[in-house]
């Protein structure tokens, strides 16, 4: 993408248009995407100045939290989104990665957001996926090879679904079965893969 001459649009745009929420917004997304956050969270904020109830650009600033490790400004954003648009998918999702990312290690309220976002698309492997983590770590690795089962179901070909499943069956004993999968897993690319077997699987 021409960043530089996408930026040069946006900005002849604002000079017709100084007070358009959404040009500022699609700059912020612009530098977001360049990891440019500092310049994207100018932008963003000027978009939320503007219109103190666009979703998005709440969601964008949690996004941008997010890249940069400041999870709980993140969760604080993501749930702004929420509060504005209950039916947000990506605001439910992720709020629960920064949940499970912040120092409190919330994973119950991760499962309910993760659950909520399953509801509003339930077609979409990613929050099965990230569910089934959050209850791994929990503890809970029967209802986490459940979520990884979807998961696999909905996108057979996403490496970490094969990597994490295994991980749950090595803790229910399940070896034959969680060697099966770090070896799918290899297949599909992921990079772990021969470390993971060489550790469970002696190969």
């Amino acid at each position: 993408m021409d960043y530089e001459g996408a930026n040069a649009d946006y900005q002849k745009v604002l000079v017709l248009n100084p007070d358009h929420p959404i040009v500022y917004y699609n700059l912020a997304l612009l530098k977001e995407k360049s990891e440019d956050f500092q310049g994207a969270m100018t932008n963003v904020n000027r978009a939320i100045i503007l219109d103190r109830k666009y979703a998005d650009a709440f969601h964008l600033r949690g996004n941008i939290f997010k890249s940069q490790g400041h999870f709980e400004e993140a969760i604080k954003n993501y749930s702004k989104v929420i509060k504005l648009d209950p039916s947000h998918f990506e605001a439910y999702s992720n709020r629960g990665v920064a949940r499970v990312r912040s120092q409190r290690k919330d994973y119950k309220g991760s499962i309910k957001d993760f659950t909520k976002a399953i509801e509003l698309k339930p077609t979409e492997a990613i929050p099965y996926n990230n569910r089934d983590l959050s209850k791994a770590n929990s503890g809970d690795f029967l209802g986490s090879l459940k979520d990884f089962e979807k998961a696999i179901e909905l996108d057979p070909n996403y490496g970490f679904s094969y990597r994490n499943r295994s991980k749950s069956r090595i803790q229910l004993n399940q070896r034959e079965e969680a060697c099966l999968d770090f070896m799918k897993a290899l297949e599909l690319g992921d990079p772990a893969g021969p470390d993971l077997l060489k550790q469970y699987c002696d190969q």
